[in-house]
């Protein structure tokens, strides 16, 4: 997208009904627009999934040679969860799906929305799932006959409620002589050390990495994988075959 314009425009409308800060966020290609288009997200996360997004195209299209279009358009949604270290502070969750736009140019779709935490309850946890959802479809009618940026923004302004606080509290951490010593406040029940921990060993394993799994209507197989940082370049193939 080097030396190309991205376009953040909003209509009254959208903002009047919420839609312009309320909604997820995209960037960029779609079947009704011309040229690359971004909403709702900071400059910050539309630079760096440009960068990304462009050099893992150019090393498909050199891996895939010929097979690259064949490829693309058939690929997989990917539902993906980022987490922080990756690109900011935040957790950002999303979809990725092969797209283009009205000229035929072919180039990815991000939907994504920021979080300070994700769900831990089953509660939670199933309302994202839901919310992940919500977007896959929103997603893919942009590919549907008559379709418009109007309607995919309306379907985005509908995405459910999946924001979560954290219930957990993850102790404090000192490096001791041999040992790792955490410590709360005040006095806490095993069942608070044992939540607490959990939380504590997920966020050293996860911050820094992205995970990513299939939407199950567009994937060839179950997955779930986690990589430090975004899939580089040349993995980014693996994505469009729907083996990442």
């Amino acid at each position: 997208m080097s030396g190309q314009a991205v376009s953040h425009d909003f209509s009254i409308d959208q903002f009047i009904s919420g839609v312009g800060t309320q909604a997820p966020g995209w960037f960029g290609k779609l079947a009704m627009l011309g040229d690359f288009a971004s909403r709702r997200l900071p400059q910050p996360f539309v630079d760096a999934c440009d960068a990304w997004l462009s050099k893992g195209m150019d090393a498909s299209k050199t891996r895939l040679g010929a097979q690259f279009l064949d490829v693309y358009l058939t690929g997989p949604i990917w539902r993906f969860a980022w987490a922080p270290g990756v690109i900011d502070s935040e957790w950002w969750a999303g979809v990725l799906m092969p797209s283009v736009d009205k000229v035929g140019r072919y180039f990815p779709l991000v939907v994504a929305q920021t979080a300070h935490d994700l769900p831990e309850t089953l509660e939670g946890i199933q309302a994202l799932d839901g919310w992940y959802r919500h977007l896959s479809a929103a997603a893919l009618g942009t590919l549907g006959a008559g379709a418009t940026v109007e309607d995919f923004e309306s379907a985005l302004a509908r995405a459910p409620s999946w924001q979560a606080e954290r219930h957990s509290v993850e102790p404090a951490a000192t490096a001791m002589p041999g040992r790792l010593r955490y410590t709360y406040a005040g006095a806490a029940s095993l069942p608070q050390w044992i939540d607490g921990l959990v939380v504590a060993e997920a966020m050293r394993r996860y911050t820094g990495h992205s995970l990513w799994w299939p939407d199950h209507a567009s994937a060839p197989d179950d997955s779930l994988s986690v990589a430090p940082g975004l899939p580089p370049p040349d993995c980014f193939s693996e994505l469009l075959e729907g083996r990442w």
